[in-house]
Formats: C-alpha cells, sequence, structure tokens
C-alpha cells in the first residue's frame, strides 16, 4: 500500500509537470488503466486538487512579485505622447478591464462571507 501511494505521489508529480495521465501512467512505471482508476478515487483527486492549488499559488504569488514592475511600464506607457494613441489606449482598457473585475471579485468575496457568516450563525441557533 505504500508504494502505491508513492507511485500515486509520482503520477500526481507527472501530471502537474503537463503530461497527460497515459503519459504520466507510463513515466512512473503505472499501467494506464491503473492510472485512471486511481484518478478517479476521492482521496488521488483532492491530493491532484491540492498539488494544482500549490502550482496557482506559486504562480500567482511570481506574478504579484512583478506587478509593480509591470504597473510601472503600464503608467510610462500610459504617459508618453510618443508611444501611438492606439497602444495607449490598448493600455487603458487593460488597467480598466482588470480593476472592474477586481473591485466585482472583492465585492462577491464580501458578500460570499455575510453570507457565510449567516448560515453559521443560523447553524449555531438550530
Amino acid at each position: 500500500m505504500a508504494r502505491n501511494k508513492q507511485k500515486q505521489a509520482q503520477l500526481i508529480a507527472a501530471i502537474m509537470s503537463g503530461l497527460s495521465v497515459r503519459d504520466a501512467a507510463a513515466q512512473v512505471g503505472v499501467n494506464y488503466q491503473t492510472a485512471r482508476i486511481w484518478h478517479m478515487e476521492p482521496d488521488f483527486k483532492q491530493q491532484l486538487a491540492d498539488a494544482r492549488k500549490l502550482l496557482i499559488a506559486d504562480a500567482l504569488d511570481k506574478q504579484l512579485s512583478i506587478a509593480r514592475t509591470a504597473s510601472e511600464v503600464i503608467a510610462a506607457i500610459l504617459g508618453d505622447p510618443s508611444v501611438p494613441p492606439s497602444v495607449r489606449l490598448k493600455a487603458a482598457e487593460g488597467v480598466l478591464d482588470r480593476v472592474t473585475t477586481w473591485l466585482e471579485l472583492s465585492d462577491l468575496d464580501a458578500r460570499l462571507t455575510i453570507i457565510e457568516e449567516r448560515h453559521a450563525a443560523e447553524q449555531a441557533e438550530g
């Protein structure tokens, strides 16, 4: 059983590297049908989901680390009259789109928090 867990961890790592389930199974030396069965198991699915969340979190951390530089570049483009107006417009639209998205997500997050708090209070009462 411990060997299966080790092979499952290797399979998850191979999938996270971008391989298909079939190719990942071949790489780690697991029969494709076995890999498909594992792929359907709740524990494996959860481990794969957790690995994906870590990968996404890592990517977001990298993006956040360069966000200030990106903002400065966009600000420079917007303020440079030698940059063609179409390029400046595209930069401005990009900023406005992202700010709008951020505001909408912030609003949804606040509303969801209220709903979750009300739900928790109702559960505690009854």
